[in-house]
Protein backbone atom coordinates (compact mmCIF):
# COMPACT_ATOMS: atom_id res chain seq x y z
CA UNK A 1 0.00 0.00 0.00
CA UNK A 2 2.25 2.92 -1.63
CA UNK A 3 -0.98 5.38 -0.33
CA UNK A 4 -1.24 4.51 3.35
CA UNK A 5 0.98 7.71 4.51
CA UNK A 6 -0.93 10.17 2.20
CA UNK A 7 -4.58 9.08 3.95
CA UNK A 8 -5.83 9.92 7.67
CA UNK A 9 -8.09 6.90 7.50
CA UNK A 10 -5.57 4.26 8.12
CA UNK A 11 -4.82 5.90 11.89
CA UNK A 12 -8.89 5.00 12.49
CA UNK A 13 -9.86 8.49 12.61
CA UNK A 14 -12.27 8.25 9.88
CA UNK A 15 -13.85 5.14 11.78
CA UNK A 16 -14.25 6.78 14.29
CA UNK A 17 -15.82 9.39 13.12
CA UNK A 18 -18.59 7.16 11.70
CA UNK A 19 -18.97 5.48 14.79
CA UNK A 20 -19.40 8.48 16.67
CA UNK A 21 -21.89 9.91 14.48
CA UNK A 22 -19.87 13.20 13.27
CA UNK A 23 -19.88 11.94 9.53
CA UNK A 24 -23.08 9.84 7.48
CA UNK A 25 -21.52 6.42 5.94
CA UNK A 26 -24.56 6.71 3.09
CA UNK A 27 -23.88 3.19 2.34
CA UNK A 28 -26.46 0.93 0.89
CA UNK A 29 -26.67 -3.23 -0.14
CA UNK A 30 -27.24 -4.15 -3.29
CA UNK A 31 -28.83 -7.59 -2.59
CA UNK A 32 -31.37 -8.48 -0.19
CA UNK A 33 -30.15 -11.13 3.12
CA UNK A 34 -32.84 -13.39 4.18
CA UNK A 35 -33.42 -14.42 7.69
CA UNK A 36 -33.05 -18.32 6.54
CA UNK A 37 -31.73 -20.38 4.11
CA UNK A 38 -35.29 -21.36 2.75
CA UNK A 39 -35.97 -18.13 2.03
CA UNK A 40 -33.82 -17.46 -0.76
CA UNK A 41 -35.40 -18.07 -4.16
CA UNK A 42 -32.72 -20.83 -5.53
CA UNK A 43 -33.60 -22.70 -2.38
CA UNK A 44 -35.26 -25.30 -3.77
CA UNK A 45 -33.09 -25.64 -7.01
CA UNK A 46 -30.44 -26.47 -4.98
CA UNK A 47 -27.87 -29.24 -6.36
CA UNK A 48 -28.89 -31.03 -9.90
CA UNK A 49 -31.29 -33.03 -11.91
CA UNK A 50 -29.64 -35.27 -13.63
CA UNK A 51 -26.56 -33.36 -13.84
CA UNK A 52 -28.05 -30.36 -15.30
CA UNK A 53 -28.52 -27.24 -12.52
CA UNK A 54 -31.75 -24.85 -13.46
CA UNK A 55 -32.11 -21.63 -13.27
CA UNK A 56 -36.03 -21.48 -11.98
CA UNK A 57 -36.03 -18.22 -10.37
CA UNK A 58 -37.09 -15.95 -13.07
CA UNK A 59 -38.24 -12.68 -12.35
CA UNK A 60 -38.11 -13.34 -8.97
CA UNK A 61 -35.10 -13.02 -7.53
CA UNK A 62 -33.76 -11.07 -4.52
CA UNK A 63 -36.12 -8.42 -3.34
CA UNK A 64 -38.66 -9.09 -5.56
CA UNK A 65 -39.27 -13.07 -4.47
CA UNK A 66 -39.17 -11.73 -0.99
CA UNK A 67 -42.23 -9.27 -2.17
CA UNK A 68 -43.83 -11.87 -3.92
CA UNK A 69 -44.58 -14.18 -1.05
CA UNK A 70 -44.22 -11.44 1.71
CA UNK A 71 -41.38 -13.01 3.36
CA UNK A 72 -39.39 -10.18 5.29
CA UNK A 73 -35.96 -10.38 4.85
CA UNK A 74 -32.93 -9.80 7.61
CA UNK A 75 -31.90 -6.80 5.74
CA UNK A 76 -33.82 -5.35 2.33
CA UNK A 77 -31.95 -4.54 -1.30
CA UNK A 78 -31.23 -0.81 -0.34
CA UNK A 79 -30.59 -0.98 3.12
CA UNK A 80 -28.35 1.06 4.55
CA UNK A 81 -27.21 2.73 8.03
CA UNK A 82 -27.49 6.08 8.68
CA UNK A 83 -26.65 8.36 11.35
CA UNK A 84 -28.98 10.75 10.26
CA UNK A 85 -32.62 11.13 8.62
CA UNK A 86 -34.23 12.75 4.95
CA UNK A 87 -37.64 13.37 4.52
CA UNK A 88 -39.26 12.37 0.93
CA UNK A 89 -41.93 15.25 -0.17
CA UNK A 90 -44.04 16.60 -3.33
CA UNK A 91 -43.39 13.75 -5.90
CA UNK A 92 -44.61 14.64 -9.79
CA UNK A 93 -44.81 12.36 -12.36
CA UNK A 94 -44.76 13.78 -15.51
CA UNK A 95 -45.54 11.40 -18.76
CA UNK A 96 -43.81 12.46 -21.78
CA UNK A 97 -44.63 11.10 -25.20
CA UNK A 98 -42.37 11.89 -28.50
CA UNK A 99 -42.81 9.79 -31.73
CA UNK A 100 -44.37 7.01 -30.19
CA UNK A 101 -41.66 6.73 -27.50
CA UNK A 102 -42.61 7.14 -24.06
CA UNK A 103 -40.52 8.10 -21.04
CA UNK A 104 -41.41 10.15 -17.67
CA UNK A 105 -39.97 12.58 -15.95
CA UNK A 106 -40.11 12.00 -11.83
CA UNK A 107 -39.32 15.00 -9.68
CA UNK A 108 -39.49 14.97 -5.52
CA UNK A 109 -37.97 16.79 -2.79
CA UNK A 110 -35.73 14.85 -0.64
CA UNK A 111 -34.87 17.03 2.58
CA UNK A 112 -31.67 16.12 5.02
CA UNK A 113 -33.90 16.43 8.88
CA UNK A 114 -30.66 15.07 10.84
CA UNK A 115 -27.98 17.26 12.61
CA UNK A 116 -25.58 15.07 10.46
CA UNK A 117 -24.99 16.23 6.80
CA UNK A 118 -25.11 13.02 4.56
CA UNK A 119 -26.32 11.51 1.31
CA UNK A 120 -29.60 9.80 0.64
CA UNK A 121 -30.45 7.07 -2.47
CA UNK A 122 -33.94 7.89 -3.94
CA UNK A 123 -35.18 4.48 -5.54
CA UNK A 124 -38.21 4.25 -7.83
CA UNK A 125 -40.28 1.20 -8.47
CA UNK A 126 -42.80 0.71 -10.99
CA UNK A 127 -45.34 -1.52 -10.98
CA UNK A 128 -47.33 -2.97 -14.16
CA UNK A 129 -50.61 -3.22 -14.65
CA UNK A 130 -52.33 -6.49 -14.20
CA UNK A 131 -52.45 -8.53 -17.09
CA UNK A 132 -49.74 -10.31 -19.84
CA UNK A 133 -47.00 -12.39 -17.97
CA UNK A 134 -46.32 -12.68 -14.56
CA UNK A 135 -44.40 -9.84 -13.05
CA UNK A 136 -43.00 -8.95 -10.14
CA UNK A 137 -44.76 -6.08 -7.76
CA UNK A 138 -42.31 -3.80 -7.69
CA UNK A 139 -39.40 -3.53 -9.69
CA UNK A 140 -36.43 -1.13 -9.23
CA UNK A 141 -36.44 0.50 -12.48
CA UNK A 142 -34.48 3.95 -11.93
CA UNK A 143 -32.32 5.57 -8.58
CA UNK A 144 -31.20 9.14 -8.09
CA UNK A 145 -32.96 11.92 -10.06
CA UNK A 146 -33.60 10.15 -13.67
CA UNK A 147 -36.14 10.64 -16.17
CA UNK A 148 -37.91 6.81 -16.83
CA UNK A 149 -37.44 5.47 -20.38
CA UNK A 150 -39.86 3.14 -22.29
CA UNK A 151 -38.15 0.11 -20.71
CA UNK A 152 -39.10 0.77 -17.46
CA UNK A 153 -42.64 0.57 -18.34
CA UNK A 154 -42.00 -2.69 -20.57
CA UNK A 155 -41.30 -6.09 -20.44
CA UNK A 156 -39.75 -8.62 -23.31
CA UNK A 157 -42.74 -10.25 -25.00
CA UNK A 158 -41.50 -14.18 -25.62
CA UNK A 159 -44.67 -14.56 -28.20
CA UNK A 160 -43.04 -11.27 -30.45
CA UNK A 161 -39.42 -12.53 -30.86
CA UNK A 162 -37.09 -9.32 -30.09
CA UNK A 163 -39.76 -7.20 -28.88
CA UNK A 164 -40.02 -4.86 -25.55
CA UNK A 165 -43.37 -4.03 -25.13
CA UNK A 166 -45.37 -1.52 -22.67
CA UNK A 167 -48.60 -2.60 -21.54
CA UNK A 168 -52.25 -0.08 -21.92
CA UNK A 169 -52.92 0.53 -18.44
CA UNK A 170 -52.55 2.41 -14.97
CA UNK A 171 -48.83 2.05 -13.61
CA UNK A 172 -47.81 2.42 -10.05
CA UNK A 173 -44.55 3.92 -8.88
CA UNK A 174 -43.20 4.00 -5.48
CA UNK A 175 -40.39 6.38 -4.59
CA UNK A 176 -37.79 5.28 -1.24
CA UNK A 177 -34.83 4.82 -0.19
CA UNK A 178 -34.73 0.88 -0.25
CA UNK A 179 -37.37 -2.14 -1.26
CA UNK A 180 -39.57 -2.27 1.83
CA UNK A 181 -39.65 1.76 2.62
CA UNK A 182 -41.55 3.31 0.00
CA UNK A 183 -42.23 6.83 1.29
CA UNK A 184 -44.52 8.05 -1.90
CA UNK A 185 -46.43 6.68 -4.54
CA UNK A 186 -48.19 7.69 -7.46
CA UNK A 187 -49.75 6.30 -11.13
CA UNK A 188 -49.30 6.92 -13.93
CA UNK A 189 -51.28 6.03 -17.77
CA UNK A 190 -49.93 4.36 -21.03
CA UNK A 191 -52.96 4.99 -23.53
CA UNK A 192 -51.41 3.93 -26.31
Amino acid sequence: MPWHTSVSSIAGHTLADVLFGYVNPAGKLPITLPVREEDIPAHLNYGSENGKVHYREDWFVGYKWHQSRAIRPLYPFGFGLSCTTFSFSSLELTPLTSGGTFSLGVALNVTSTGKVPGSEVVQEYVTLPAGGPTTPKCQLRAFKKVKLDTYAVSFWDINRTGVWRARKGVYGIAVGSSSVHHQLSGVFEIKD
